[in-house]
């Protein structure tokens, strides 16, 4: 009886936009797309447009395309966890195999009606995919070990879909779950697709200190361009710290800023992020203005 309290049960549907997500539907849809709905919808925050591909859907690519889980378990089961180079090479095999695996038919076409749904006809609209797991925050944590792709256009949506499922067999991945005791042979791949945002600048905010827990400051780094370099560590972010009780800043650190992450759209069409020199005079100048700051650390 406690647990069916709890359990609120499997959603049907291939897609859900993020208009119709809350922190409750984590279960089928992952934890990122569960939160991005509740800040959403519940906290009314500046969340951009966005859909959720729900666990069903990575399910059924996995499981019912004929063949294929059949071929990535036999793969999986000749692993040595003792021998961390055959882990590598199994990955590349399985990740290979899925990337070539055609989609359903009924997952393509619920994946292209969310997009056209959420976004329109717009030509220029790129998206950011990323994977929405569901154990990719909870007692272990698997934050960061599976794909996100950016830039993805309508006429690419299909094969990164597929791309970021096969994450869930990349070397890392994999290492991990024999490490803690997971079942090798996972197939809870949500995925969420969200807007990309034109970003002048962008980062990483804490709403507590994530390293000093006697800090009573909510923390915000920040870089020009896109956040991935603050995200992987590639890249020294500006540096601000703002007081919790009072919103005031309390101190900033403003990095020297030589290059920076930006979206670029090649001469076949496809959207790729490149690498800039950041223009002299923005070097040593703050990603954010001191308005900016607070206006994070309100939200």
């Amino acid at each position: 009886k406690e647990l069916d309290q709890r359990t609120s049960g499997d959603v049907p549907t291939l897609t859900l936009d993020l208009t119709e997500i809350d922190a409750s539907m984590a279960y089928s849809v992952g934890g990122k797309n569960a939160n991005l709905g509740e800040l959403r919808n519940m906290l009314d925050m500046p969340v951009p447009r966005g859909f959720a591909i729900t666990i069903r859907a990575g399910s059924i690519f996995l499981l019912r395309t004929p063949g294929l889980f059949k071929s990535i378990y036999s793969l999986l089961r000749s692993i040595d966890p003792e021998k961390p180079n055959s882990i590598s090479a199994i990955a590349r095999q399985v990740e290979q195999i899925i990337c070539e695996a055609p989609v359903p038919q009924e997952v393509e076409e619920a994946l292209l009606k969310a997009w056209d749904m959420a976004y329109g006809d717009d030509p220029q609209m790129v998206a950011a995919l990323r994977s929405s797991a569901i154990a990719e925050d909870g007692v272990q944590s698997f934050a960061g070990q599976y794909r996100s792709l950016l830039g993805v256009t309508r006429h690419e949506l299909i094969p990164a879909f597929k791309a970021v499922v096969a994450s869930l067999f990349s070397p890392r991945a994999l290492a991990y779950r024999s490490e803690h005791g997971y079942a090798l042979d996972a197939t809870g791949m949500g995925l969420c697709c969200l807007e990309m945002v034109r970003s002048r600048a962008a980062g990483v905010a804490f709403s507590r200190h994530p390293v000093d827990l006697r800090s009573n400051s909510i923390v915000i780094n920040g870089l020009w361009g896109l956040g991935e370099m603050v995200v992987d560590g590639s890249g020294t972010p500006d540096q601000w710290l703002v007081s919790r009780a009072t919103q005031k800043i309390t101190m900033a650190t403003i990095a020297h800023k030589t290059v920076r992450l930006r979206l670029a759209r090649t001469k076949s069409g496809t959207v790729e992020s490149t690498l800039d020199p950041v223009p002299d005079p923005l070097r040593d100048v703050p990603c954010l203005s001191d308005d900016q700051v607070r206006k994070l650390a309100g939200m």
